[in-house]
């Protein structure tokens, strides 16, 4: 019986072969990381591009200048702002109704006739970018009582702020508290429950 010859590889053929391979794996791999890192920033883009932001104002006259108190919240962000839960306060304590935010500042609104402070319930709206929802209006005009309760409602309407909860297109939540600059960002909205402002 013959001896087959061996035929040996030559070292640095071997030494060749590995570095191609440790290169392959070096590309897919830097190229795996690239693609990761381009999926994350174009997921920023586009929760970016969707982002709502909401604020308070308000105002002691209308836009031809009667006297109105007015209450709006406005979203400021560049995306629609669907809102879940809304809270109004006055003095740290939550007033469900309008009624309710002028008995605890300005005295017993059963004075005033039920035209004169007009609310809109806020919660579950979605507000486009840019766009308001005034949710308390108390208008001045057409009553002896009117007056005297605007006059009240303009000295105390700094203490009333808003704490509401809103998300994105994206699902993506936050917190809005009118008494602070940031809003915080939250996994979910809480269930809408008492304290809830009605309108």
């Amino acid at each position: 019986m013959s001896d087959t010859p061996r035929t040996s590889v030559p070292a640095h053929r071997t030494w060749i072969e590995i570095s191609a391979a440790f290169c392959a794996l070096v590309v897919s791999a830097a190229s795996l990381f690239i693609a990761l890192r381009q999926n994350t920033l174009m997921e920023k883009q586009l929760s970016a591009s969707v982002w709502p932001s909401l604020q308070l104002s308000s105002a002691n006259y209308d836009d031809k200048g009667n006297p109105e108190i007015s209450f709006t919240i406005r979203n400021v962000g560049v995306g629609p702002a669907r809102i879940r839960s809304f809270i109004v306060e006055y003095g740290d304590q939550p007033v469900d109704s309008g009624r309710r935010l002028v008995d605890a500042c300005c005295g017993e609104s059963k004075k005033l006739p039920p035209a004169v402070v007009n609310t809109q319930d806020v919660s579950h709206l979605v507000l486009t970018a840019n766009e308001k929802e005034v949710f308390l209006r108390l208008d001045s005009r057409d009553g002896p009582e009117n007056p005297v309760y605007w006059k009240r409602l303009n000295h105390e309407r700094s203490k009333v702020s808003v704490r509401a909860c809103f998300c994105s297109e994206l699902n993506e939540c936050w917190m809005f508290d009118s008494t602070k600059v940031d809003q915080e960002a939250v996994a979910a909205c809480p269930v809408a429950g008492e304290g809830e402002f009605q309108g």
